[in-house]
This record gives structure tokens, sequence and C-alpha cells, in this order.
């Protein structure tokens, strides 16, 4: 099942990032994240999270297919059909955060990734079993 996204662009006051596209997808679901830098050759390079030390994690060389396999998420990632955009399997709270793609260091796209639904659910469930025990 995949989540409508939702465009909007938006710069991070804290960090200064412009972020491009805002994303909202429900956990437990398939997370197709877009690079949309014109001209783009095939696996571009992409960072996300999670954060280590205010650093985003870098998922792969430019121009490479395979990720790194010391990524806590690389089971999770793979390349969508177009070979540009990034796919995140059976998507969990902390995958959420800011993730980029690179053609150079000058161009950028970044997408801020949100995850909502079933967790909350989930909880809620919890939280109404223990109210009857």
């Amino acid at each position: 099942m995949f989540i409508k996204d939702f465009m909007s662009v938006s710069v991070d006051v804290a960090l200064g990032q412009v972020v491009n596209q805002t994303q909202h997808v429900e956990s437990g679901t398939t997370a197709v994240i877009a690079c949309n830098i014109p001209s783009l050759s095939d696996y571009p390079q992409w960072s996300g999270p999670p954060v280590t030390t205010g650093v985003l994690k870098v998922y792969n060389t430019g121009g490479d297919p395979n990720f790194f396999p010391t990524l806590a998420n690389y089971g999770r990632l793979s390349w969508s059909d177009n070979k540009k955009d990034l796919m995140l399997r059976d998507v969990v709270i902390g995958d959420e955060g800011k993730y980029s793609c690179f053609k150079n260091s000058l161009q950028k796209w970044t997408v801020l990734l949100n995850v909502t639904g079933r967790i909350l659910r989930e909880y809620a469930h919890f939280i109404s079993l223990l109210e009857n025990i």
C-alpha cells in the first residue's frame, strides 16, 4: 500500500536545509522516495536516517547500485524501476527524517519522510488493553 505524497517546499530553519518534498507514509508500508533531479544518471548517491552525531548516513556511492551492508535498514532498501528513486520496505517510525539524493555537490533533492498511522493505532490498542486489566 502506498500513501499519496503531499508536495511542499520548505526550509529547515535550524539547519538551513531546503526540503523539496514532504512525503507521508503509513508505518508497515513501502515508501518510494523520489529523486527529482533533471538529467540524473542511474543510481544516484542517497543519504538519510539514522542520524549519527548530526550527520545523515550515506547509503551508497553515486553510480553504484549496491547499498552499504553496514546500514541498519540495509535489508529494506532497494531501487525503484527507474533506478533513481529509493524504496524502503516495512517503514517504521525510526525511518522518519530527511532523505537526500545527489547529482553533484551543487544539485541535491531532499525529501522529508513523515511516518504516520499504524504505530499510533497499535499503541492506542495496547493502552486500551492495559486499562481493562
